[in-house]
């Protein structure tokens, strides 16, 4: 046989990478530039997201890039990818897509989690200042009653204590925004440093009592944990309310005990809701939630959705990149983070 030419040496030595995700995703997220630069970074098999059972693999192979809804790289698909070296994810957690196998192995897996935590934050300082505007109040004053109330009893944002349950990367993104208004950032979070807090000029509440009693929007940031803060929020939180209050949600629905938000809320007209997310997701056809006056359910419009989704794309490509020329990565995740995300 003669000798390999230059050309297909360099093939058979890059690098092989599944792309696995689905169509629909893929479209939303992935850029024709994206895949332009995913194709310089080796030999790209798509997948379209498919079971791997239904999915022949290549040989060879060292990265999988997915997306929502792919299927999870469980042990039994590790058996079959004994050269894996990353998962590089398209999305924000990565639960019910990268198996513990995967970090036991050995392998890496980095998400774009923190693109899209830049979105989320965005959409709830505009809440939060349409809050201090009263413009939610206003909505459910006109859905009742079909006229807008005068004079509009509006708090201002000057001095307006914002209570943000949790402060993790959202957080801090929230309160990177709000850094433009005058107004008080406090925080209920028990792991966050002291140091963390004063350097981002934030106060603690001594408990979650004090952060539902003493501001005026209380917007959740804590991740959903089986079993920890899984109703989280309860009657108790939310009976705390100040006259006026707004409650802000974009984590996730089972922070919040749902049927005593719903009794709150048709208890007390003056407190309003802004749910991101709900549970069940979407409500039952039957929930209140549809019709009450004083929430605003916008379905899952806080993440990356049209021209920011492209940028999640982006970030997982520009991930993979780093890992196969050797540069660290900035968005590694282990397993002990990836189990404390929403």
């Amino acid at each position: 046989m003669g000798a390999m030419t230059t050309t297909a040496a360099q093939e058979q030595s890059r690098p092989v990478v599944l792309l696995a995700v689905r169509p629909e995703v893929r479209e939303m997220v992935l850029s024709d530039a994206t895949l332009d630069r995913l194709a310089e970074l080796g030999e790209v098999v798509g997948t379209d997201g498919r079971e791997w059972d239904d999915v022949e693999l290549p040989a060879g192979v060292r990265a999988i890039v997915t997306g929502w809804g792919t299927p999870e790289v469980s042990a039994e698909l590790l058996e079959r990818l004994p050269d894996l070296e990353i998962v590089a994810h398209t999305g924000g957690s990565v639960r019910g897509i990268v198996s513990r196998e995967v970090w036991e192995r050995g392998a890496r897996v980095t998400t774009a989690a923190e693109t899209n935590n830049r979105f989320v934050a965005e959409y709830t300082a505009a809440q939060v200042l349409l809050a201090l505007k009263g413009a939610h109040h206003v909505v459910a004053h006109g859905r009742r009653n079909h006229a807008l109330p005068r004079p509009i009893g509006a708090p201002g944002t000057l001095g307006q204590r914002i209570g943000l349950v949790s402060y993790g990367s959202i957080a801090r993104h929230v309160r990177a925004v709000l850094r433009a208004l005058d107004v008080e950032i406090w925080t209920w979070d028990p792991y966050v440093s002291d140091e963390d807090l004063a350097r981002d000029d934030v106060r603690r509440a001594a408990d979650l009592d004090e952060l539902f009693r003493t501001c005026l929007v209380v917007s959740i940031h804590s991740p959903l944990i089986p079993g920890v803060t899984e109703g989280l929020v309860g009657a108790d939180q939310l009976a705390l309310l100040r006259p006026g209050a707004t409650l802000v949600n974009t984590s996730r629905g089972a922070i919040i005990d749902e049927p005593a938000l719903v009794a709150l809320l048709q208890q007390r007209p003056d407190v309003c809701a802004v749910l991101d997310v709900t549970w069940p997701e979407p409500p039952v056809p039957e929930s209140p939630l549809w019709e009450l006056p004083n929430v605003q359910l916008t379905g899952h419009v806080a993440g990356a959705i049209g021209s920011e989704a492209v940028a999640l794309g982006a970030a997982a490509v520009e991930e993979l990149e780093r890992h196969l020329t050797g540069e660290p990565l900035r968005h590694e995740v282990s397993a002990t983070a990836a189990a404390r995300r929403a």
